[in-house]
């Protein structure tokens, strides 16, 4: 038996997301991310944002089921399914995706860096998360 590390706290940083648009051409772009993590000894929930570039926060994705497991090198991440909830004021319908995020713990802190894809429609999204840990604050943005 091992013992997993806490991942509990806020984090922010980026989210470098790209898909393919109607003419079939990819299109890149990055975003604020923040991610709240609550974990206890049975369970962890994983929400999260993106601001978008007007500052606005976009839809809520909530952790549908969540593991972590050890790496062979000895390090932990976390995958898990979210459901993110839409926004129709911003044209966002509802979507199921996956993000895997290992956990970094150097001298310049606690970092969460990985990957996501989405079945978004009408386009599907993926890309890269790195995110830095901020505090134990786990107040939800809305």
């Amino acid at each position: 038996m091992y013992s997993v590390p806490d991942f509990s706290g806020r984090y922010e940083g980026t989210l470098l997301y790209e898909y393919r648009n109607e003419e079939c051409e990819v299109v890149t772009d990055k975003m604020q991310h923040i991610k709240v993590i609550h974990q206890n000894g049975s369970d962890i929930v994983i929400n999260s944002w993106t601001r978008l570039s007007d500052g606005q926060l976009s839809s809520k994705s909530t952790s549908i089921e969540a593991s972590i497991f050890k790496e062979k090198d000895g390090t932990f991440s976390i995958i898990y399914n979210y459901l993110n909830e839409g926004n129709y004021e911003l044209d966002f319908c509802p979507h199921y995706g996956t993000e895997v995020l290992k956990l970094i713990e150097n001298g310049e802190g606690k970092h969460l860096v990985g990957k996501y894809y989405t079945e978004r429609m009408p386009f599907q999204t993926k890309g890269k998360i790195d995110l830095k840990y901020i505090n134990k604050d786990l107040c939800h943005e809305k």
